[in-house]
């Protein structure tokens, strides 16, 4: 019963997440190469952008809380230009924070994804039986203070790789949430099947926040 339940609903509503991906893939793309060109392409105007993080910091976070409180009443081109935008600050500033090696990089990618494609599936079949997740919402509300808390004590007290280890893996464990709720929502809410890019949005954060838990983990020793 609970594949048919499956199968149905896939049929019914996994065309929503079509262009969701496609929004997304984009997105990560343009971050990835922004990172990618300024610290490995044009080294020299990385430096000179490194100078301004602070105000890039605070633009994307002002962006980012514009989207988030928005996104769901936004037209589909405000909600990309955001969405776009956002994804151009990530990028500068995820070229200044990580200058790791490539196989810390290439653990935490491969982890990122498995960790991303599970949650969706684990997702879809959780609504495919019924079950409902609000609970999870409270947990994810009092997890993300938690967790907002914590890092800020962490970078005030400096304690030790094992704290930062054990604060990496709740993170870990929040953001794969975080994905399966996003997942039970756009199946569940209609109103993203007009505004793709807000779903694409969340998602996205979700994928990096789970990205930098990663790094934190696979770079532990240094």
């Amino acid at each position: 019963m609970a594949t048919a339940d499956l199968l149905s609903l896939l049929r019914t509503r996994s065309g929503v997440f079509v262009p969701i991906f496609g929004h997304l893939l984009f997105q990560v793309v343009l971050t990835l190469y922004i990172g990618y060109h300024l610290r490995m392409k044009h080294p020299a105007l990385g430096l000179r952008l490194s100078r301004y993080f602070l105000l890039f910091l605070i633009a994307m976070l002002v962006v980012g809380f514009t989207m988030a409180t928005t996104m769901l009443t936004n037209s589909t081109p405000v909600n990309l230009l955001l969405f776009t935008t956002f994804s151009v600050l990530n990028g500068i500033l995820l070229h200044m924070l990580y200058y790791l090696p490539a196989d810390v990089l290439r653990t935490a990618a491969i982890a990122t994804v498995c960790t991303f494609a599970a949650m969706f599936v684990v997702g879809w079949g959780l609504v495919a039986k019924g079950v409902h997740l609000g609970r999870l919402n409270l947990f994810l509300c009092v997890g993300a203070i938690s967790f907002a808390v914590s890092s800020a004590l962490y970078v005030i007290l400096q304690p030790g790789h094992k704290v930062r280890y054990a604060l990496a893996s709740f993170g870990v464990l929040l953001f794969a949430c975080f994905v399966l709720a996003q997942t039970a929502d756009i199946i569940n809410d209609r109103a993203y099947d007009d505004r793709p890019v807000a779903g694409a949005f969340q998602y996205y954060l979700s994928l990096f926040d789970l990205f930098q838990m990663f790094i934190h983990l696979a770079n532990n020793d240094n």
